[in-house]
């Protein structure tokens, strides 16, 4: 056997090694066929994990301990491992390759061989390089995509943000909508507040910065990661931007095509402009104030905040 590209017998390993969690002990045999297995170990310890476990003492069982030897016994790659190794089968393919230029050397030098045999010679080996083009355009692919993926691992874990929309859980009830209703006139007048709304829950739209660690399993079919984030709103009805503070920890999701996903998660937050009346007043309070504004004060407001973000 000619010598493997160097490069491809390294590259190998590792591409599978990046897919190999996807798929069932079945589809991780290299090669089964009727009568033989083939391993290739000699590649890389990586491939130990995807032999199929058949018993050694049945008949139709024989062992290789090359690729070569598998391939030039007339084993092959089965359909669902093309697919899913590439690069195996342009080892393969290699190798077929390497030989059937073997055997045209030999011929050219045996005086008894035919022009025919010589032709039929080199067809064999114009397709087999036919053959190799096509697969080294199928390992591109593969690293290609490979890099895309680690790329959009790299894009979507570690330090990110993201825009979201969080529901608020205070404490204490914030009011929103008060009114002081007058009656009588000069020392005798009377101030009584109403307080047309008030909320212990609220929506916002937040921004937030995390930092996720990718676990090595998968759910429901796409890697997943988890980590501390910070948020502050960017809208919310009753305030200023930039006046809600949350720490948490979140649980993100990541889309199988790209670097994007979803993220949910749990906060601890304070609003440092929480409104509540003066004096601790409630609805159909007689107050000393007759302007609504100079009966509301600001504190700091403590909860918890459930937010939902999207990276895209």
């Amino acid at each position: 056997m000619k010598t493997l590209p160097l490069s491809l017998l390294f590259m190998a390993p590792l591409l599978v090694n990046a897919d190999e969690n996807k798929y069932s002990v079945a589809q991780k045999a290299v090669v089964r066929v009727s009568s033989s297995i083939c391993h290739p170990e000699y590649l890389s310890h990586n491939y130990s994990s995807m032999k199929i476990k058949v018993s050694t003492q049945s008949s139709n069982y024989m062992a290789f301990n090359s690729l070569q030897k598998c391939v030039l016994e007339g084993n092959r790659l089965r359909k669902v491992d093309e697919k899913h190794f590439p690069e195996l089968v342009f080892l393969q393919s290699e190798i077929l390759l390497n030989n059937s230029r073997d055997e045209l050397e030999k011929l050219l030098k045996d005086s008894s061989t035919t022009d025919s045999q010589i032709k039929n010679a080199k067809a064999k080996i114009s397709a087999l390089e036919s053959l190799n083009a096509g697969t080294k355009e199928m390992v591109k692919a593969t690293e290609v995509k490979a890099a895309k993926e680690k790329e959009d691992i790299n894009s979507f874990y570690g330090f990110n943000w993201a825009p979201g929309i969080a529901l608020l859980n205070y404490s204490e009830s914030y009011v929103s909508d008060l009114r002081i209703e007058n009656s009588g006139e000069g020392d005798e007048q009377i101030n009584t507040i109403y307080i047309d709304k008030e909320v212990d829950s609220n929506i916002a739209v937040m921004l937030e910065t995390h930092f996720l660690v990718k676990t090595d399993d998968n759910l429901f079919g796409r890697t997943w990661g988890h980590g501390p984030f910070m948020a502050t709103n960017v809208y919310k009805k009753e305030n200023d931007p930039l006046t809600i503070l949350s720490l948490g920890w979140m649980v993100s999701l990541k889309n199988n095509d790209d670097s994007n996903g979803i993220s949910l998660g749990l906060g601890y937050f304070i609003d440092t402009e929480f409104q509540v009346t003066r004096d601790n007043l409630v609805d159909g309070d007689v107050t000393i104030y007759s302007d609504p504004t100079k009966a509301v004060r600001q504190v700091d407001e403590k909860g918890w905040m459930l937010i939902l973000s999207a990276t895209f």
